[in-house]
């Protein structure tokens, strides 16, 4: 047995989150009140919604639209930060849709024939606001004036980013070697 929602909603309920459940589609929403972190329409509040997918063996958790950018010159500044989180972040993916200018945060926990734990479900979850907390300023610049900065130290940043955009390149023109050296 995987999940269900009615697990979740005891987990939820057990750590004392607030959450509204939609039973239709199978999925719960809740949310997080951060002190820096403003959302599009300029709420505080980052949005989560916990999906429980394939029978409930699968369990998807996504902070959708926690920042839009509108602007097509920003894109690449965007998608550079989206690269810097995911090295730098455990379990979350920041994904980058230039359709709409949507950026979003998930985890994804397989859990196949597993139980869910409080504790993976709380972790899963709250590690949501503290990306949006530690990328925050990361995002904001992106979206606003396509610039890339770091809030440790935005040259240092820079250069390794260029760095490692040029091996990148380089990797992409020579060819793979497929086999055992002699």
């Amino acid at each position: 047995m995987a999940t269900n929602i009615k697990t979740i909603e005891g987990h939820l309920t057990a750590a004392g989150i607030k959450f509204v459940v939609n039973d239709e589609k199978q999925h719960i929403k809740t949310g997080f009140r951060l002190s820096g972190y403003r959302s599009p329409d300029g709420d505080p509040l980052l949005i989560a919604v916990i999906g429980v997918e394939e029978d409930g063996e699968f369990i998807r958790f996504v902070s959708p639209f926690c920042y839009v950018c509108k602007n097509q010159e920003h894109f690449d500044a965007v998608t550079q930060v989206c690269n810097e989180a995911n090295r730098a972040l455990n379990m979350i993916r920041v994904e980058f849709d230039p359709a709409d200018g949507e950026v979003r945060l998930a985890v994804d926990l397989p859990l196949e024939d597993a139980v869910l734990t409080q504790r993976q479900l709380i972790r899963s979850l709250m590690s949501l606001p503290s990306a949006v907390e530690r990328f925050d300023e990361m995002f904001r610049a992106a979206v606003e004036t396509g610039e890339v900065i770091s809030p440790e130290d935005p040259e240092e940043f820079r250069a390794a980013l260029e760095e490692f955009m040029r091996a990148r390149r380089a990797q992409r023109r020579t060819p793979a070697r497929v086999g055992l050296e002699e």
